[in-house]
């Protein structure tokens, strides 16, 4: 073998063993994406049960105010809707009945250890 060739033949050997890193290095990146796309897969469909989640409460919320609003209109002297003796900051009295729901309220939250459940209710 003369001189030109080795140096050939040692080129290509130089060449092909950059072409398999290249080769490793675009596998590792595809692995990576494919990794990615499974934790977005994964992200996706738990935030649409999340959606679902809250839907759900947001539908039984308000199907409990609904409920509470036919009890008041049809038992308006019920103790449950009398001025417990606090007041919002706006100057409009709280019922006793708000006095349990913010109290539940507040348990809930405290229990999730959201440390001022004020923080998130109307008052």
């Amino acid at each position: 073998m003369d001189e030109l060739t080795g140096m050939a033949i040692g080129k290509a050997r130089q060449m092909a063993n950059r072409a398999s890193a290249y080769a490793d290095a675009l596998e590792e990146a595809n692995q990576n994406i494919r990794d990615q796309n499974l934790t977005i897969a994964t992200l996706r469909r738990e935030l649409a049960e999340t959606r679902l989640e809250f839907l759900v409460k947001e539908a039984h919320a308000e199907g409990l105010k609904a409920q509470l609003d036919g009890m008041k209109a049809a038992h308006a002297n019920t103790p449950m809707l009398m001025d417990s003796g606090r007041r919002y900051k706006d100057g409009d009295i709280k019922t006793k009945s708000r006095l349990s729901y913010e109290a539940t309220f507040d348990r809930i939250l405290r229990d999730a250890r959201i440390s001022d459940p004020t923080k998130y209710r109307a008052d």
